[in-house]
């Protein structure tokens, strides 16, 4: 705690294979992460996330560094999220000169806790941007999910995640997907 109302937190860890939105971005390698917050009670924050990434990813960058704007709050059992993700891929003109693979991307997300069990839709769209263009040069994408979340007791958690990627764009690989996971903690 800051004082005024400001909180500062952030965190680092490695994971076996960093997987964006059911797309392996380490060549199903360990990635190293680290994140930073800084938020207020307003319900602004502002976060800066970066994680190690295999160079096919974006036009030859290493990694990923995402700076996220956006504002949260709870009424109740609901929460409410907005703001704005800006994906930076720093030297992502390596391997072609004047490439640039950074992209924007509103996002919304509502959730809400039913006792033991947590329910969250998001909705993210990336407009018209170069980094997404598979060469027709008007791509965007829109990426829709569904989590559940449900505390089993003794410390265990379940979850799951269904996601679609819609409009072929660089972000789906020129084509709509849909991935989802299953997980136990």
């Amino acid at each position: 705690d800051l004082g005024g109302g400001f909180a500062i937190n952030g965190g680092a860890t490695v994971v076996s294979d960093y997987r964006f939105r059911g797309i392996s971005q380490t060549d199903e390698r360990f990635a190293v992460q680290g994140t930073l917050s800084l938020s207020h009670s307003s319900g602004f924050y502002a976060t800066v996330w970066g994680s190690s990434i295999d160079d096919y990813v974006a036009g030859g960058s290493d990694q990923e560094i995402d700076l996220v704007a956006g504002w949260r709050r709870t009424y109740g059992n609901t929460t409410v999220d907005v703001g704005v993700l800006y994906y930076y891929y720093p030297g992502s003109s390596s391997i072609v000169p004047g490439y640039n693979s950074d992209f924007v991307e509103p996002y919304a997300s509502l959730a809400h806790v039913f006792g033991p069990v947590t329910a969250k839709v998001t909705a993210a769209y990336a407009p018209s941007q170069a980094a997404l263009s598979i060469g027709a040069g008007s791509e965007d994408n829109f990426y829709l999910a569904g989590d559940v979340s449900a505390a089993l007791g003794s410390g265990f958690t379940a979850s799951a995640h269904l996601g679609h990627s819609f409009g072929p764009s660089y972000l789906t690989i020129g084509v709509e997907y849909t991935d989802w996971n299953v997980g136990l903690a």
